[in-house]
């Protein structure tokens, strides 16, 4: 706002979470089963293989007939060497096979739909509700934080996802600031990490940015810029302190780490951000990088030092 930094609350909570579900699971072979139309499937399988082995073993009939016309042995022997064995199958197992081709294109198809139907977004659901319906579906897809995807390699049906699912959450945030600010709301300050995590290098930055501008022109949005997360954080900090202060702002998010140094607090309008800093490690991947890698080589050095110990090996 114009005289100063305004919170905005999602229900109870002072943030709303980026979190996407959509309820899409494995198909289950179990639920297989011959319908009249499958049966019909399987019948025309059955009676094509019935006609295809009858076809060859009527060619390699005839063709050993010509075989034996040869008067000369030996030229006679090369011709019937080079007239392929048809391998019988019996009417069960034409069954069998035609059973599993059907069984194995009804998976596809399951998964084909299932499929289509988690990219619609008609039926996502967002923010905390999403955690919820993930934990009671007990299955489907949920995507966590999808800002940290922006700056992969991705293929167009993915980038459509991603670019619905942060129009819905920001359109969301900007009719929740309509309502609480009563006040019509076409400008945005989009927070964003100091380095984007990225497969691409400097284009990942550059398409993660994209990405974004256009999820918030798609959500009503008539001017968007962009202001480094760390900063962002110190301004929330700001409108809460009092006296004047100088602070260090640490924000680990899902995919990035961001730390700022800013002058916060007082009679001054913003914060002042004295410098930013970013690195491409953050949630998942700090607890992976901190904890469980060190845990796995520390198990490893156990194990073998177990292994030592108790499973010396024997000599001579």
């Amino acid at each position: 706002m114009r005289d100063g930094v305004q919170l905005l609350k999602f229900g109870k909570e002072k943030q709303f979470r980026t979190t996407a579900y959509f309820q899409h699971r494995v198909p289950d072979p179990s639920q297989f089963a011959l319908t009249s139309s499958l049966k019909a499937e399987v019948e025309n399988l059955v009676r094509r293989s019935r006609n295809e082995q009858t076809r060859q073993v009527n060619r390699a009939n005839a063709l050993r007939a010509l075989a034996m016309q040869i008067d000369e042995p030996k030229r006679r022997e090369q011709e019937l060497l080079f007239i392929p064995n048809v391998a019988l199958r019996s009417e069960s197992q034409m069954e069998r096979e035609a059973v599993s081709a059907v069984r194995r294109a009804w998976l596809e198809n399951q998964v084909r739909r299932s499929k289509k139907s988690a990219a619609s977004l008609q039926h996502a659901v967002y923010g905390d509700q999403a955690i919820v319906a993930y934990l009671t579906e007990g299955g489907g897809h949920l995507v966590d934080s999808p800002k940290s995807m922006l700056g992969f390699s991705l293929l167009p049906h993915a980038r459509v996802v991603l670019v619905r699912i942060a129009t819905y959450v920001l359109e969301h945030i900007r009719l929740s600031a309509v309502q609480q600010l009563r006040s019509e709301v076409r400008s945005a300050l989009i927070g964003r990490p100091v380095r984007f995590r990225s497969s691409l290098g400097d284009a990942g930055e550059i398409q993660a940015l994209e990405i974004l501008r256009e999820a918030a022109t798609a959500a009503g949005f008539d001017q968007v810029e962009f202001l480094e997360e760390p900063a962002a954080a110190a301004m929330g900090y700001h409108a809460i302190q009092e006296k004047p202060k100088r602070c260090l702002v640490v924000d680990v998010g899902g995919g990035t780490t961001d730390i700022a140094m800013a002058n916060v607090g007082g009679r001054r309008p913003h914060p002042e951000i004295l410098g930013s800093w970013g690195q491409p490690v953050g949630g998942r991947t700090w607890i992976w990088h901190s904890v469980w890698q060190p845990s796995c080589r520390c198990s490893a050095k156990v194990s073998r030092a177990f292994q030592s110990t108790y499973f010396q090996p024997r000599r001579g």
